[in-house]
């Protein structure tokens, strides 16, 4: 899990005991599933400014958010529905090693 790599292990962790439903999704998947509702919240560790760009404006213009949280490498990308955002990275801020 490249989360842990970046620092976030007990964050994810976390957050995994506290949703209903947990899936494995490859990046781009995970993040339009967001942009589509299909899911609320997408985690992906060592993200690229290539794996990212595109599904943002898609998020965005949908009423999600994404952002970049920094990492012992590059970082760990959170997108949500918007509503969620902030508590998502409370909890992964919160819980960084």
């Amino acid at each position: 899990m490249h989360s842990g790599r970046e620092g976030y292990r007990r964050g994810v962790d976390r957050l995994s005991q506290r949703v209903h439903q947990q899936r494995g999704y490859a990046d781009l998947y995970g993040y339009f599933a967001v942009a589509t509702g299909l899911a609320d919240v997408f985690v992906e560790g060592y993200a690229h400014i290539w794996d990212v760009a595109a599904p943002t404006a898609c998020i965005e213009e949908a009423g999600g958010k994404v952002s970049k949280l920094p990492g012992r490498k590059n970082g760990l990308s959170v997108a949500t529905n918007g509503a969620l955002h902030q508590p998502v990275c409370d909890v992964l801020e919160n819980c960084q090693k």
